[in-house]
């Protein structure tokens, strides 16, 4: 009710016998000012926003998986597994393949769900509620990676025949991941590039796809201090010989783990190593950088991998990033590109900044066999070199 209306209210009632006091005139306005408000009916039941998105099925195929990094095709059936929604009296259902096609954006963008929302013509909540509920939807439907022993000879003959490193069965790193802590677990998640992060920690093949993970580590650990506490040696354990994987100078050497030798101390009090030992390490750099290049992969096509998301509890952080690893896996070309090309992938420097020799809990036996594997490998590199000079 406008002033005018107001003033007019107030001059009808002090017109009245009713009106004799003026604490009655004021309770009389008050009265009907009250009814005249609470007395229409509701009209809108949603705030209109603008929703760019309303056509999205119709967008060219390089257009719509440019926006989405997966197929038409894919999205549907995607779409057909969200829990079903119902209109109802006061408003129609968000369409599941709208759903669906919100979900995916956000994990591909990452960043706001505030303006995710608005891009989308929904709520915050709305927006919040979509997100989460794919992101449950493709955990439930796609497999997590796990090692899987009966696919690791393609990876030893694909790393034997480019780089000449015999019997790799994949390669193994770190990278930090974003998210947003309270204040009692900031020291816990703070990590040494100055952010808080979770760890995940991964093994990659030829292909560039995760053949196992970890994720949920508190960004403050190493990435050697991760591979302990994880089921990986127990699995690798059980490895047959001759197979291992590769790591960098983070990891400790074990009978399935070859890492890259480190500088010693000479009488001098000068840090060196021999020839035939950075050869080792050159081919031992080539030769991993496919876990490298899987998390540059990975993190390029999912950019929540890079901005995170505004999610309260860590749980929500954890299925955000392994419905990720899931859909890399899932979205993956099934072939190596077996080429020239030896550049390092953009996944940045591994998790963590140790370079001493590290143990995991191996008998004194164990380790000297993981020694002689590694000088043996070292001579068989050294040798190949000198055939083809």
């Amino acid at each position: 009710m406008d002033p005018a209306q107001l003033a007019m209210v107030i001059a009808e009632l002090a017109d009245t016998p009713a009106a004799a006091e003026t604490e009655d005139v004021v309770d009389q306005v008050v009265l009907v000012v009250a009814n005249t408000a609470f007395s229409k009916n509701r009209v809108i039941w949603a705030i209109p926003r603008e929703n760019s998105w309303k056509k999205f099925l119709e967008w060219p195929d390089h257009y719509f998986l440019k926006k989405l990094k997966m197929s038409r095709e894919q999205l549907l059936v995607f779409a057909q597994v969200l829990p079903k929604r119902m209109d109802t009296n006061y408003r129609k259902c968000v369409p599941a393949v709208f759903r669906a096609a919100a979900g995916m954006r956000f994990l591909v963008k990452g960043g706001d769900m505030e303006a995710m929302a608005d891009t989308f013509g929904l709520g915050e909540p709305t927006m919040r509620t979509i997100v989460l509920q794919f992101i449950d939807m493709v955990n439930r439907h796609l497999p997590f990676p796990s090692f899987d022993f009966n696919k690791i000879h393609q990876t030893a003959e694909y790393i034997e025949r480019r780089f000449g490193f015999p019997g790799v069965a994949g390669a193994i790193d770190g990278t930090h991941l974003p998210v947003t802590v309270c204040h009692d677990e900031k020291i816990d998640h703070y990590n040494y590039k100055g952010r808080y992060s979770l760890i995940m920690l991964a093994v990659a093949n030829e292909n560039e796809e995760f053949v196992w993970a970890s994720i949920g580590n508190p960004g403050r650990r190493s990435d050697g201090g991760v591979l302990r506490d994880s089921n990986l040696p127990e699995k690798m354990s059980r490895m047959e010989n001759g197979y291992h994987l590769l790591g960098d100078s983070a990891f400790p050497l074990t009978p399935w783990l070859q890492r890259p030798y480190s500088k010693t101390r000479g009488a001098d009090n000068i840090m060196r190593i021999d020839e035939k030992q950075k050869h080792y390490n050159d081919i031992h750099s080539s030769s991993r950088q496919m876990v490298e290049r899987a998390f540059g992969v990975m993190k390029q096509r999912f950019r929540c991998m890079y901005r995170g998301a505004a999610f309260d509890d860590n749980k929500h952080y954890v299925d955000m990033y392994s419905a990720v690893v899931r859909l890399h896996n899932f979205l993956r070309p099934h072939r190596a590109q077996d080429t020239s090309d030896n550049r390092p992938g953009p996944a940045g420097p591994s998790g963590s900044s140790e370079t001493q020799e590290q143990h995991l809990d191996v008998d004194s036996e164990d380790l000297l066999g993981a020694e002689m594997e590694r000088d043996r490998i070292m001579e068989l590199l050294w040798a190949n070199r000198r055939g083809r000079v």
